[in-house]
This record gives C-alpha cells, sequence and structure tokens, in this order.
C-alpha cells in the first residue's frame, strides 16, 4: 500500500513540476517579448527626437509676428 502511496505521489509532484516550468517558460519568453518591445521604442523614441531637430531647424528660418512671416535669409 506504501509503495502505491508513494508512486501516486511521486506522479502528482512530477505534473506539478511540469507545470511550474511551462510557467517559467511563459515568464521568459513574455520578458523577451518585453525587452524587444522596449528596444523598439528606444528606437522610435530617437528617431522622434532627431526629426523633432530638424523640424525645429527647418523652422527657425521663419520669423513670425502678429502681423507678418518673413523667411530668414543665411545658413540654418
Amino acid at each position: 500500500m506504501k509503495v502505491a502511496e508513494i508512486a501516486a505521489a511521486s506522479e502528482q509532484q512530477s505534473a506539478q513540476t511540469g507545470e511550474v516550468m511551462q510557467s517559467v517558460e511563459s515568464i521568459a519568453a513574455t520578458s523577451e517579448e518585453a525587452a524587444a518591445a522596449s528596444e523598439q521604442t528606444a528606437a522610435i523614441s530617437y528617431s522622434l527626437a532627431q526629426s523633432a531637430e530638424e523640424l525645429n531647424a527647418s523652422l527657425s528660418l521663419f520669423k513670425v509676428s502678429a502681423t507678418n512671416v518673413s523667411f530668414k535669409s543665411g545658413p540654418a
């Protein structure tokens, strides 16, 4: 009787270990996806900052007042 109980407990423990492993693998995959998304966000943020700097440089060529818009000549 004891051998059967030990065998049943061993099978149960084995099944639970498998479930834990699946959970750990799922967490690892999710972490990798989050890291990739973070890297992509950083790259997009950098690109957006560069575009904003370029736009700011282009807009600096214009002088805007309440009644007049003029274009500055010369290097940007």
